[in-house]
């Protein structure tokens, strides 16, 4: 044996201890018994072994039998699933290559299309959904007597064709695959369509049908599946239906869960899965910090991929924050990044910043951005060949094909649309006259182009249709072209309406109704912001729905209607107060003052100078100078004789009110609401309207639960501008119950409850109910972690006991309980909830008897646990 021969044994002998190695410590995979897995031995010792032979074994793969089959070995199975998790894309890339080339070489037939298909995932996870297409349709050719296969090649290449824009052809495809799934009773890759079905529903913009597609998999239902974009969709998608609690909570438990664990790599990804839902929320600043944890674990462990997703949104993070130059350089690092990977995700990077230096001022770097995003696009196309699969059995283009089959070129027109549409929006924007028009022009063609047929017919793409459509509008309403923008949105209207897209449908009409507005027609405006008003409160979007109502009292006060007027603003302003939408209340409440007149009843001019008063100080506390100087110009007009009344006049009132007793609650409310509004006319007395706003907000409570809300709003902005401390304490913790209790909105429940906790500790009474009554929202709503809770209420119980009030550690106990046994800690919520029947016994609590029943409950389900 020569030298050069006892050299090549040695290293095959190498190369196959550490391929068995290797596959036999992956093997716990193929039998679902993942736990098993001996992840040190793994890491630490088998791992660099194989690494130590990997770039030899690929080199020799297309020359050396043996080392075909070493790499095919590799290259499916449990052994590449392994081999992904801790390898990078290219990594990836290559020992697939390699494999199916060997393949090809020696003869392994049935080998190939089990490479195309992992091959085609490889390309789909990096984002290439030309090449994806490629590799699975050869994949298909093949894989028509195994049924799992076949459905993992139609839900990728369904997904593919998704995200490249062919909706029409992409959604038999993804259909047919969950009915595979089915039909092998294949749980695995149904959740794996499913995921892929949220991703594409997610992508056309169909936010509830991405939801209930993942309710129909209670495999799903926690989704305790590996890390990935399809739990970014789903994350994402439960946000945007308005489950953005559920959404947070599944986010917080698998970010908690990892820590148990503690793999930096995988609390990357879920910190970054965590940082998407705040983003999602609006909750930038929160998404901000997640981010820059999860960056610096993935620089730390080296998850190139993990880095690239962190940056993504960190540059989007970080451009809604309006720190422009620092977005560009992130955004700048990713594109870096993503010159590794596919094309869609460079033509993505480079979209993101010409999106970022446009949000920075910067048009003609966004322009420069969009013309390289437009050549990446030109050039990401690919020759697909297809040997006549059933699926295209009906299509005229394959009659009498036989065997023969079809070759057919793809591109990414999705991406290719975009950046057209997005180029032909700044011209339209940036010329005039003719060439203007002539941008017009290719406005309206890459809009078109969204209509045209796919391969199996019908439209390509509606989602991004009306997404153009919505593009093109936008800037004829900015240029003044008020005719083009109601034709835009018009058609934007009827695509929604056909769809069903009732959030997206009230934003069309919205537009329509801004158009008809500017143009002069108040009257058509106002059936339109009716039927937005509708929408909104069909799908809980108050936010919305404030300024559609607020809208609704603009045109009726250009159509001569001031009572409506009158009355419409005051209730978007009402409505604000009842969600803690505290800047559109500001709005509404500065709004009072475009309908003031001279001659108009004193009562009517006390509730404009009342809601005047209640906008200077919500515009202290929002720190809005331009609608505090409003305001304050206004209150200023008072005549000194009016303001010398006032106080009188208020403070008898609310004597009235007071007097009026229980049993006359209506009257009380009619005299306090008369002592509020005298008292706006005294604004250099803080008294009579801190007494009369906190008497009505009391009166109220159990009665009418608009007037409480707004009561306790006006309240805490009162206290907070003449800094009064017991009245905020008190108005902000009866204003989050009302929110929560009544209005029935726990979102601005706790978000008031929250920033009455960071304002002042909870070191009197009020402050300590206020935080029970958090935690007991927190908990019914399901919006923070288990250990984030848990670790609120021992700050409650601890607060309580200092305070020596028994009533409410006995609740922080029962709640201590509720949270136990929605861990499946029974006994431990056994235990909770007997402590508080033992306080209720000895103190006389009210609540005894509740007390008592969940300690039965719990009891019985300890017993049978």
């Amino acid at each position: 044996m020569t030298a050069v021969d006892h050299l090549y044994a040695s290293r095959m002998a190498q190369a196959t201890v550490a391929v068995e190695d290797f596959v036999r410590l992956t093997r716990p995979l193929a039998e679902r018994r993942s736990a098993e897995l001996d992840l040190g031995r793994l890491d630490g010792v088998v791992l660099p072994r194989l690494l130590a032979a990997y770039d030899w074994l690929t080199a020799r793969a297309d020359k050396d039998e043996r080392a075909a089959r070493l790499c095919i070995t590799l290259a499916h199975g449990e052994p590449l699933v392994v081999w992904t998790q801790r390898q990078s894309a290219e990594r990836r890339l290559d020992l697939l290559t390699a494999a199916r080339k060997s393949a090809y070489r020696f003869g392994y037939a049935d080998m190939i299309p089990v490479l195309d298909g992992a091959l085609a995932d490889a390309h789909l996870d990096r984002e290439d959904y030309v090449r994806a297409v490629s590799h699975y349709e050869v994949s298909l050719t093949a894989s028509e007597r195994d049924s799992r296969a076949r459905a993992q090649n139609f839900a990728g290449l369904g997904l593919a064709y998704a995200m490249i824009g062919h909706e029409s052809d992409a959604r038999p495809l993804l259909a047919r695959a969950l009915d595979l799934c089915r039909e092998a009773a294949d749980e695995p890759g149904q959740i794996a369509t499913l995921l892929y079905l949220c991703r594409a529903h997610l992508h056309w913009g169909e936010d509830e049908a991405a939801v209930a597609g993942l309710e129909s998999c209670t495999a799903t239902a926690s989704l305790g599946v590996p890390n990935g974009p399809g739990i970014l969709a789903a994350l994402r998608a439960l946000c945007r239906v308005g489950q953005g609690g559920q959404a947070m909570d599944i986010a917080h438990a698998r970010v908690d869960a990892n820590q148990i664990r503690g793999y930096d790599r995988e609390a990357a990804q879920r910190l970054l899965q965590r940082a998407a839902v705040h983003y999602e929320l609006g909750d930038a600043r929160a998404a901000r910090a997640d981010l820059d944890e999860a960056r610096r674990l993935a620089e730390s462990t080296g998850a190139s991929a993990v880095l690239h997703d962190v940056l993504a949104l960190l540059g989007l993070v970080l451009s809604s924050l309006e720190e422009h130059k620092v977005a560009l350089r992130v955004l700048g690092t990713r594109l870096q990044m993503a010159a590794a990977w596919g094309a869609r995700r460079r033509w993505q990077a480079l979209t993101d910043l010409a999106q970022a230096a446009r949000a920075a001022g910067d048009d003609a770097l966004c322009i420069e951005y969009h013309q390289q995003a437009l050549s990446l696009a030109e050039s990401d196309q690919h020759q697909v060949i297809t040997l006549g699969e059933q699926r295209f059995e009906s299509h005229p283009m394959l009659a009498g094909a036989g065997p023969v089959g079809l070759s057919y070129q793809l591109r990414d027109d999705y991406a290719l649309r975009q950046s057209k549409a997005a180029l032909a929006e700044l011209a339209v924007r940036a010329r005039e006259g003719e060439e203007r028009d002539a941008a017009w022009a290719e406005l309206d063609a890459a809009v078109d182009s969204a209509l045209e047929g796919g391969f199996f017919g019908g439209s390509r793409s509606g989602r991004q249709h009306e997404q153009l459509l919505n593009l093109a509008g936008l800037a004829a309403f900015d240029l003044g072209a008020y005719d083009r923008a109601l034709a835009y949105q018009g058609r934007r209207a009827d695509s929604l309406r056909e769809r069903q897209d009732r959030k997206r449908l009230a934003h069309a009409l919205g537009e329509c109704a801004d158009a008809r507005r500017m143009k002069g027609e108040p009257a058509p405006a106002l059936k339109l912001y009716e039927e937005v008003a509708a929408l909104d409160r069909e799908i809980g979007d108050h936010t919305d729905e404030v300024h559609a109502t607020a809208n609704m009292a603009g045109c009726a006060g250009a159509l001569g209607d001031r009572d409506r007027a009158l009355h419409l603003l005051r209730r978007a302003a009402d409505l604000a107060a009842c969600h803690d939408y505290r800047a559109g209340r500001l709005k509404c409440l500065v709004d009072f003052r475009a309908l003031a007149r001279p001659d108009a009843p004193l009562d009517e001019m006390r509730e404009i100078f009342s809601a005047l008063a209640s906008a200077e100080a919500l515009a202290v506390e929002l720190e809005d100078p331009e609608a505090q100087r409003h305001a304050a110009a206004w209150l200023a007009q008072i005549p000194a004789e009016l303001a010398s009344v006032a106080r009188g006049e208020s403070l008898y009132h609310n004597d009235k009110g007071a007097l009026a007793g229980e049993e006359r609650w209506p009257e009380a409310l009619e005299m306090l609401r008369q002592a509020v509004h005298w008292s706006a006319l005294c604004p250099d007395d803080p008294f009579p309207r801190a007494v009369a706003l906190g008497n009505r907000g009391r009166v109220a409570l159990d009665h009418d639960a608009v007037v409480a809300a707004v009561s306790f709003a006006d309240a805490a902005a009162h206290a907070a501008l003449h800094e009064d401390r017991d009245l905020q304490v008190e108005a902000l913790r009866w204003l989050g119950v009302v929110l929560g209790r009544d209005i029935g909105d726990l979102r601005a429940a706790i978000a008031v409850l929250r920033r009455l906790r960071d304002r002042h500790p909870p070191v009197d009474t009020n402050g300590l109910r206020a935080l029970v009554e958090l935690c007991g929202f927190e908990l019914q709503a399901g919006t923070v972690a288990d250990s984030i809770l848990a670790a609120r209420l021992d700050e409650a119980l601890d607060a309580a006991r200092a305070a020596d009030r028994p009533l409410e550690e006995a609740i922080v106990l029962s709640y201590q309980g509720k949270l136990e046994e929605r861990r499946g800690r029974h006994d431990a919520a056994a235990a909770a909830f007997a402590r508080a029947v033992h306080l209720g016994e000895r103190h006389q609590l009210t609540d005894l008897a509740h007390f008592r029943e969940e300690l039965a409950r719990t009891a019985r389900l300890a017993s049978w646990s």
